[in-house]
């Protein structure tokens, strides 16, 4: 009596059947997780937008109230009265929007802090608006002025500090929506690499199930083929009903089929495995001329390049580093970059190493000797090269020698700001030095005294101009020679010198000068040797003080 079984192709519709199943059930895990991601992500957006434009909001109410104290108090003369009130009352209805803006509700419940401190800055400074109101206008000039400027920097304080810690604080809170979100992503990241792992396994299973299934079928016809072509016509085919020789020839060639469909298939897999192979050995060979290329421009390249592992252990160093250093490109390998061009430098070592932690990148300008002797300035840039396992993480230094660009430059600074024969700044650097103290310092004095030498072009045309340059070098040096520390000296053009002091007093200031400059006369009248040539100089001048001439 023959078993009656499922046809193949119900059998095989029945595992495709469960696959889908399978692989819908799937889909819509993964859509509601990712729908939840979506959903979390809007509302940490949405709070983030509501947030910054509720305190966009109020910084602009905030910046309106200083620009109009600013405005109220900018023409202020004594005995004008001032009446601030209408501010105060501003001020009171931004502290009601920090206080009571729903927008702001998350923000006061976890970072009340800060809201609570720019609060009470706001009432304090409404509080001294009221205060000052009466005082502003009956004072004289310069109180009016302190009083002025004390509101201005308190509103400046409010903005950079009260303001500054509410946006810090907003952007906290955000990072912390972000965080917890990106951490249920994880969790759900791990979660659907189980499901997808098991989804895997299980589909691993139903194949290995159906390729069992397929070789038991193939065998019991293998079976019925051998006794066949041995005469027995007592065996009966699996999943036909019929029991004749034709039924068992139909099945026959079905199987003889069957295989030349596979070896047909199978043929086809081996043409597209041999152009894959192709296609990886011309990527192959692209990557190798890559590498060679990239192997060239660094051993080859003028700047330093060192690849070190994340403990300060050189992995590879080009000889331009070993130049630069003055050290054999085996002490390079054996010594951590940092100690090569850093010695002695513990805490810049420091910064260092704690920033490529932090940033994963350092940029700036060092300075060092090198083993030789030799005094370097260059141009240093690391980037820490991170991986997802943390296995192969590396540094690499590039290090730029700069020690003659900027020998250059500081000697052309020089020459723009000194003249050539005395060493004192020229006239331009002078000017410049004095207008930046005064406008620095407006409220402190600025003594300036002139000196002309007289008959000095004569003596340049008798002596020649070689000894003229003596002559202004040697009354140079006397000026260096009295002058106070904190002066600045100068030659203005030809015969004339300048020199300012600064202090306090202008009277004591002018003083000061008027006894420099006598005693710079009697100097300069002392005998002065000039290439065997005995020289008395003789020479006139004046004295100023700012504020008062």
């Amino acid at each position: 009596m023959s078993r009656r079984i499922l046809s193949l192709p119900l059998q095989y519709a029945g595992l495709l059947i469960l696959q889908i199943m399978l692989a819908l059930a799937l889909i819509n895990y993964v859509s509601e997780v990712v729908e939840n991601d979506h959903q979390a992500l809007s509302n940490t957006a949405r709070i983030f937008t509501q947030t910054s434009a509720a305190i966009e909001a109020l910084r602009a109410d905030y910046v309106k109230v200083g620009w109009e104290l600013d405005q109220a108090t900018q023409g202020m003369v004594p005995g004008m009265r001032l009446d601030l009130q209408p501010l105060s009352q501003q001020l009171r209805q931004i502290r009601s929007s920090l206080m009571g803006n729903p927008e702001l509700e998350n923000l006061r419940n976890r970072q009340p802090e800060a809201v609570y401190e720019l609060n009470e800055r706001l009432n304090r400074l409404g509080y001294l608006l009221i205060e000052q109101t009466g005082r502003l206008g009956s004072t004289d000039a310069r109180l009016t002025q302190q009083i002025r400027d004390q509101l201005l920097a308190e509103y400046r304080q409010i903005m950079v500090d009260g303001f500054g810690r509410l946006v810090a604080s907003a952007n906290d809170e955000i990072l912390q929506l972000a965080e917890i979100t990106h951490q249920a992503g994880q969790t759900n990241l791990h979660l659907l690499k189980a499901i997808l792992f098991g989804f895997v396994v299980l589909q691993v299973l139903l194949i290995m199930f159906a390729l069992w299934l397929f070789n038991h079928q193939i065998g019991s016809l293998a079976k019925i083929a051998e006794r066949l072509s041995k005469g027995d016509r007592r065996v009966n085919l699996p999943q036909q009903s019929r029991n004749d020789h034709i039924g068992k020839l139909a099945r026959a060639i079905h199987h003889f089929r069957s295989s030349l469909d596979s070896l047909s298939a199978s043929r086809e897999q081996l043409k597209a495995t041999l152009r894959k192979h192709d296609e990886v050995a011309r990527e192959r060979a692209k990557a190798e001329l890559a590498l060679q290329m990239a192997e060239s421009a660094f051993k080859n390249i003028d700047e330093a390049i060192v690849i070190s592992d994340t403990n300060g252990k050189v992995l590879r160093a080009n000889h331009s580093m070993a130049k630069l250093v003055d050290r054999t490109d085996e002490q390079v390998l054996s010594t951590d970059p940092l100690d090569l061009i850093l010695t002695g430098q513990h805490n810049l070592k420091s910064q260092i190493r704690q920033h490529l932690i932090q940033s994963g990148r350092w940029r700036g300008e060092i300075e060092f000797t090198t083993a030789g002797g030799r005094e370097v300035i260059a141009l240093l840039s690391a980037h820490y090269v991170r991986t997802p396992s943390k296995k192969g993480e590396h540094i690499i230094y590039i290090i730029n020698d700069l020690t003659e660009t900027r020998k250059t430059e500081r000697k052309l600074i020089q020459l723009a700001k000194h003249d050539r024969v005395s060493g004192l700044l020229n006239r331009d650097a002078f000017y410049h030095r004095g207008y930046s103290y005064i406008n620095r310092h407006p409220d402190q004095a600025l003594g300036l005294l002139i000196l002309g030498l007289d008959g000095f072009k004569s003596l340049n045309e008798v002596l020649g101009h070689q000894q003229g340059d003596q002559i202004l070098r040697h009354v140079a040096n006397r000026i260096k020679a009295i002058a106070p520390n904190n002066a600045i000296l100068a030659r203005l053009g030809g015969d004339e010198f300048a020199i300012a002091v600064a202090g306090k007093h202008a009277e004591a200031i002018k003083l000061e000068l008027e006894a420099l400059a006598q005693n710079l006369l009697e100097q300069l009248l002392q005998t002065a040797w000039i290439d065997n040539y005995s020289i008395k100089l003789h020479c006139s001048g004046g004295v100023a003080a700012y504020p008062i001439d």
